[in-house]
């Protein structure tokens, strides 16, 4: 996987998806903060809970489909700059950071 560089900067982050190439992608705060925690369990798939935990705090406010709101805006963010899916929805399971859907026991 390319490597990643993030910068947090007055209320929003910048993403260099390539350090060779000068095209950085503007994101939320929230958004970065979910893309670093795929980042930090990148291959692993994060349970919705877990996420909600963590990036937002459990807040019971957060609405039912916030999570899919936010991984679909870095998505299209992503791959408006040619990086192809990076971000998987495993169904039934939560969501994933690698560079291929992911293989899980018991799927062949």
């Amino acid at each position: 996987m390319r490597q990643v560089e993030c910068k947090r900067r007055y209320g929003c982050s910048r993403i260099r998806s390539d350090p060779f190439q000068l095209q950085d992608i503007l994101i939320s705060i929230r958004e970065y903060a979910l893309l670093l925690l795929l980042m930090e369990h990148s291959g692993q798939v994060l349970s919705r809970d877990q996420i909600l935990r963590e990036v937002w705090h459990d807040q019971q406010s957060a609405a039912s489909n916030v999570i899919e709101v936010y991984v679909r805006y870095l998505r299209q963010k992503l791959e408006e700059v040619g990086e192809r899916r990076l971000i998987h929805t495993i169904r039934g399971q939560g969501y994933c950071l690698s560079e291929r859907l992911p293989q899980l026991e018991g799927r062949s």
